[in-house]
Formats: structure tokens, C-alpha cells, sequence
């Protein structure tokens, strides 16, 4: 960070998705050669310089990033299981996210509704031009909450959220829209 600030170049590993990949817009480099195997990986590169006598070339591992749950959530979940069983966050999204979340110190919800954004517009709602934003509906997470002016775009409809109100995404991903000042009886 302190090379990248100081207008320097530098050169090294890190891993992605990390705030620090979407902060700094570092690139990954080709090594020119493929991933050396498992076996090689494990049972020399990582290991001390006298515990590998003979390493093959290779460039980086890849890691994979999983999702846990539990049992209960697995048992009950429906659809919701199979949504997240099939969902991808491209590099680039999930670095924008993590870089987001860092410095605003948001929580996950929060970052959905950042990595959601879209777009900026404007709408003109009872005689008057409000700045608002575009979101894309898929990418809100439960938990998640909106506040309009805001456009919630998705494949099959698109929900405008008026000025003063909120829309909160529930357990199961329904949108709820009330009032700001709403409380329910």
C-alpha cells in the first residue's frame, strides 16, 4: 500500500478477492507456465527451501472459496439453498465489495446494497427532480435495506421506491417496501 501511494511500483503475492486487489487495481501477472499440480504444490513449494529438493516449475495454486451452512439451514432452505449453491462473484465485484466494507466498516448487508449498485439517475416524482439509483435486484441479500428515491431493476419488473421510503429484503428475499416512518401495529 504505502509503494502503490508513494507512486512506486511494486511487485509481489496477494491473494484475491481482498480489498487491497480492488483498492490498488493490481493486475495478476502470467507466470507463462501452468499450475505445477497438487502434489507438487503441497508436497514441495510450500514447504522449507531443505524439504524440496527438487520443485517443478509452476506458477500459483488457485484456492477455492466455499459457502458454509448449517445442517438446519441446509434441511429447510429450499430455493435459497440452491441460489447459493449456484452463485459466482466475479473477482472484480467481490474486490469493489471488500474495498467498500474496509473503509465504510459496513457490514455484509451493507455491502450487498454497494455491490447492487447499478447505476445513477434521476426521477421526477410530484412535480420534482430527485437524484436516485439504479439496483440490481438479484444482487440484494437478506437483510438488506434501500432507501428511495431508488429504482430496483430485475429480469422480469422493476420497482420504484418513492422518496421517504425504504425497502428491506427478508429472510427469504421478498421485498419489503413501507414508509421511513413506518412501524407496524
Amino acid at each position: 500500500a504505502k509503494a502503490v501511494e508513494r507512486g512506486e511500483n511494486w511487485f509481489g503475492y496477494y491473494w484475491s478477492p481482498t480489498s487491497m486487489i480492488g483498492k490498488y487495481k493490481m493486475h495478476k501477472l502470467d507466470f507463462g507456465v501452468p499450475f505445477g499440480g497438487k502434489e507438487n504444490w503441497d508436497g514441495c513449494i510450500v514447504k522449507a527451501e531443505k524439504d524440496c529438493a527438487d520443485p517443478k516449475v509452476s506458477s500459483w495454486t488457485k484456492s477455492e472459496v466455499n459457502t458454509v451452512v448449517t445442517s438446519n439451514f441446509k434441511k429447510n432452505a429450499g430455493v435459497a439453498l440452491d441460489f447459493i449453491s449456484n452463485r459466482v462473484y466475479p473477482g472484480n465485484i467481490m474486490n469493489g465489495m471488500l474495498v467498500f466494507m474496509t473503509e465504510q466498516k459496513a457490514s455484509g448487508k451493507a455491502g450487498s446494497v454497494e455491490q447492487a449498485k447499478l447505476s445513477d439517475t434521476s426521477i421526477f416524482y410530484e412535480g420534482r427532480n430527485y437524484q436516485a439509483v439504479i439496483y440490481a435486484r438479484e444482487k440484494l441479500q437478506a437483510g438488506a435495506e434501500v432507501s428511495g428515491p431508488a429504482i430496483i431493476a430485475e429480469m422480469d419488473s422493476t420497482t420504484l421506491l418513492l422518496p421517504d421510503h425504504i425497502a428491506s429484503v427478508d429472510a427469504i428475499g421478498n421485498l419489503l417496501i413501507n414508509p421511513i416512518n413506518f412501524s407496524e401495529a
